[in-house]
C-alpha cells in the first residue's frame, strides 16, 4: 500500500497517516512512527536510511484484520481498486505484505543477518 502511496501522492507526510492511524484506533503502529518527523514524505520513509523502521510498520499492519488495514488504505487516498489489487496479488503470491517489505530490506542490505533483521 505504501508504494502506491509513494507513487500517487508522494508529498503525503508522516504526519496525515499517523493522525489516520490514531483515528482508527491503529496505535501500535502510531506509536511506531511517534519518533519520526510529522514533515517526512511517504517517498523518504520507504526510502529510510534504517530498513527496519518501514520494515516494522509494515509487519504490524500485516497483523491487523484486512478490513482495518483497507480502511486506512481509504483513508489515504488508495483507490479501492488497488487495495483489491494488492490483497489478491498478495493471496496469489501465497504471501503476506510484510513478505515485500523483506524482499526490500535484504535488496538494501543482503548481507544483514537474522539477528540484526
Amino acid at each position: 500500500m505504501f508504494k502506491v502511496l509513494a507513487a500517487s501522492d508522494p508529498d503525503l507526510c508522516i504526519g496525515t497517516v499517523k493522525g489516520h492511524l490514531g483515528v482508527l484506533q491503529i496505535n501500535k503502529v502510531k506509536d511506531h512512527l511517534e519518533s519520526l518527523d510529522d514533515h517526512m514524505n511517504i517517498g523518504d520513509f520507504l526510502e529510510s536510511a534504517d530498513p527496519h523502521i518501514p520494515g516494522r510498520v509494515f509487519i504490524m499492519l500485516d497483523l491487523i484484520p484486512d478490513e482495518k488495514w483497507q480502511k486506512l488504505g481509504v483513508e489515504l487516498g488508495v483507490e479501492r481498486q488497488d487495495l483489491t489489487g494488492i490483497k489478491i496479488d498478495c493471496a496469489n503470491q501465497h504471501q503476506n505484505p510484510a513478505q515485500d517489505v523483506i524482499d526490500m530490506i535484504h535488496a538494501s542490505n543482503p548481507t544483514m543477518t537474522i539477528g540484526q533483521f
